[in-house]
Parts: C-alpha cells; structure tokens; sequence
C-alpha cells in the first residue's frame, strides 16, 4: 500500500493544529524550497514551534539557523540553548554543533573538555564527520591523551562509512604500523576504497605502492595509471611525479613537452619540488626554450618555502649572475640560509665567500668555521681547504696534525689537492707523530661517517 505523503495543504493544517511533525516538515518545505519558494524566516518561524514542542530534529535545525543568522538575527547563544536540548535528546547532530561551539566559544565560554565530551557522544551515536575528528584528536594529543590506538579505533569507525578522506588516513596508519600493526596490503585494501571514490591523495599513494611493490605486486602500468587520475584531479605531488617520470623516460615515454605540462600545474599551486624541477627544465631548454630569467623566479619560489637545495642553486644563480644580476651579498644570504640548515655546499661555498670578503670584510676564522661545518659533512673541497689552512696557520692556529688529517680525508674521497697536501705535510711528521695522528684520522673518520647516516 502507497505511503501517503501529505501536501502543503495538509501540512498546514495539521502544523496549525499543534501537530510537531508537521510543522518540522513544514519548516523543511520552506528551508529547501519544495512545493513553496524558499523562505528562511518563515522555515525558522515553524522550526522554532515545533522545537517548543521538544521535536529534536526541529531543535537542531534552529540552533544552526540561529548560528547561521539564515531567517534570525545570528545568535550562537541562543543556537547554542536549543543545540543542548537536542543534544541532550541524543540528537548526534546537535552533539556534534555543541563540540564545536564549546571549541571555538559561539555561545558558550571555551572548554576543551566539554568539547570532546559532546564529540565522544556524537560519534558513539555514530555520527562520521564527530568519529573522523575525535579520531584526529586523539592522533595529535588535542585535548586528550594522545592514544594512536584510539585514534585508528575512531578513524576505522568512519572508514567503514564510506567516507574517502578517512580511508585514507587508516591507510597510512597500516604503512606506518602507527596504532596498529604494520600491514600494507590491508593499506592498500583502504586506498584503493578512496581511491576509487576519487580521493586524490589515496590515488597518489596508491600508485606509490604499485610503484615500489609494498602491499601489491609491482606494477609499473598500474602506478602511472592511478598517478594520471590523481595528476587530472589537481593532485600537485602526482602531477610533479608524472613530470619527472615523463622528464627521465621512466616507464613512459620520455617528453619532456609532458614534463613540462605537469609541472606548471604542480609549480602553480606551489610544490616546491615542481618549481624546482620546472626550473632546471628552464635552464636547461628542455620542453621549453631556455630562460634563466625565469629559472631563477622559479627557484626563488621554492627557496621561499624553505627548500634546501633551491637555496643553495639561487645562491649560485647570484654568485654566477645567471638569470639575475651577479651579487655576491645576495648570493651569501641564500647560501646562508641553507648552510644554516646544514647543506654541505652551500656551507663550502658560504666559507669561500667569507674568505675574500665578499661583505667588505675578509674574516678567515668565519670562513674556517663554515669549513668545518661542510668538512664535518665529508666535503671533499672543504676537507682539502681545511687541511691547507691549518697548515699555514690562517683562520685557525697552525697544527701539523689537523692538516694532515684533514688532508687525507680529502686524498681519500680523491681529491689531488689533498694527496698532495698530506704528502708535504707527512714529511714535516716524526713517526711517533705520525702513529697517532693516524689513530686520530680513523676516528674523524669514523665521525663523519656517523654524521653522514645522521
């Protein structure tokens, strides 16, 4: 037998006659423009009687028009009096508004605690957006204990909803073994159910699994794939892996037309390593004609976001004058801020740049020390100019010793200006010296070595 639903007639007499139902569904008609044109104010006006007449739906309805100011003046106080009531009903709804205005303080004095009291309700009455948030909250420890367990509990919760975003962040917690064990092909299981729902950075990852076989076989045909569908839906990092793979000929043909295509797309929503990559296809000429003018914007715009590497390569544009004019004072300024973050050519070339000067000032104790900050790193050059200043005593006190050492390090990378080097200096060495400078070279060695897998 036909359900009957009544019409806007019907509804208003039956609204009119006191009757909650209907004067929520009432309110309903006018808030989404069924059967009548919208209007707000008449939606609040039967939502605000069937809410007096405890309809928790209608309750909810008016606390987020009150918050909204949709057919009320705004009012977080009052939407927050009727969101309690609701809430207080089971409503998981108005559970969920009341976490969030005790958050941000719309009608209500701030306070975590009730916030994630009402954000526990709303998800254990099932609510996915409250179990996708509680499940955040206990990922980073805001407001609770931070409980990785818990948080992929919550997190599987929403994931089993259907909803992409969370299954994709369950994903991760299976490639990561964070909260639960380590298990990649359950990982991709996860992925591959947001992937398909269109989630761009489920379908990025996803290829990366193809790519490297963790989870699945490997399978190259099926990494680009899923990569072109990220890359289409405005994923910067698929569209900056998909120019590199057309750039080098991996498992596409290579195009450097297609690197290109990609990278622009990448570099202008601002992914560092697309600008970078973009800008090297500048200076190079390949895919578009060669531009150092505009290799150099590029590079400054992944240096502005704190890329190491672009620093050091805007450093050297400057020290160079290529793509912009030659300034030593701003070269050092951006091999600076990468020396700082402990780039080991940019520390070497910083150290040069403080040898002769280049800010007025010859200052060969600075350039030492960025010497041995580079050196520290197994700098060939550094090494080899560390070994000839403490030979002749510039910038550091003269020792034998620290040259030689310095000096062979650098011999052993195979630079000639350090074999020649350690073999002067070994000279001027007694045997006992000698002995226990070696000693002392092994461990330096052995130092660097550490630093380096540091």
């Amino acid at each position: 037998m036909p359900v009957h639903i009544p019409d806007h007639r019907e509804l208003v007499e039956q609204a009119e006659g006191g009757d909650p139902e209907a004067q929520w569904s009432l309110g309903h008609l006018y808030f989404v423009g069924r059967d009548v044109p919208v209007n707000m104010a008449e939606a609040a006006r039967w939502f605000r009687r069937a809410a007096r007449r405890g309809h928790m739906e209608a309750q909810s309805c008016l606390a987020h028009m009150f918050a909204r100011g949709e057919g009320v003046p705004q009012n977080h106080r009052k939407a927050g009096r009727w969101a309690l009531r609701a809430a207080l009903k089971g409503h998981a709804g108005a559970q969920y508004f009341l976490s969030l205005a005790y958050r941000s303080g719309w009608g209500f004095r701030t306070s975590l605690k009730r916030s994630l009291h009402w954000l526990k309700r709303a998800a254990s009455s099932g609510l996915l957006s409250a179990q996708h948030d509680l499940a955040v909250c206990y990922n980073s420890g805001d407001g609770v204990r931070q409980d990785f367990a818990e948080s992929v509990r919550w997190m599987h919760a929403a994931a089993e909803q259907g909803d992409a975003l969370s299954q994709y962040k369950i994903a991760l917690s299976y490639l990561q073994g964070l909260g639960t064990d380590e298990d990649p092909a359950r990982a991709v299981r996860w992925l591959r159910r947001s992937a398909d729902q269109g989630h761009a950075k489920a379908q990025t990852l996803l290829a990366t699994c193809y790519l490297a076989g963790r989870g699945v076989p490997e399978d190259a045909e099926e990494s680009i794939r899923w990569l072109q569908r990220a890359a289409l839906r405005g994923d910067a990092q698929a569209q900056q892996r998909l120019g590199s793979l057309y750039h080098m000929g991996m498992f596409v043909e290579e195009d450097q037309a297609e690197a290109v295509h990609w990278l622009e797309q990448a570099a202008a929503q601002g992914d560092a390593d697309a600008q970078y990559d973009l800008a090297y296809m500048y200076h190079c000429g390949l895919g578009v004609p060669s531009d150092d003018v505009m290799a150099a914007a590029l590079l400054r715009e992944a240096a502005e976001q704190g890329m190491l590497e672009a620093q050091y390569r805007l450093g050297e544009l400057y020290y160079n004058g290529d793509g912009v004019a030659k300034y030593d004072k701003e070269a050092g300024r951006w091999y600076l801020r990468a020396a700082l973050h402990g780039h080991p050519d940019a520390q070497f070339k910083l150290g040069n740049l403080h040898y002769i000067g280049y800010d007025g000032n010859a200052d060969a104790a600075q350039a030492a020390q960025w010497y041995l900050k580079a050196a520290g790193h197994g700098h060939e050059e550094a090494q080899a100019r560390l070994g000839y200043l403490y030979d002749i005593g510039h910038g550091v006190p003269e020792d034998a010793a620290e040259s030689y050492i310095w000096y062979s390090l650098a011999a052993d990378q195979g630079s000639e200006e350090g074999r020649k080097g350690k073999a002067e200096v070994e000279q001027r060495l007694t045997p006992l010296d000698l002995c226990n400078v070696r000693v002392r070279l092994r461990e330096r060695a052995e130092q660097i070595v550490r630093s380096q897998e540091d």
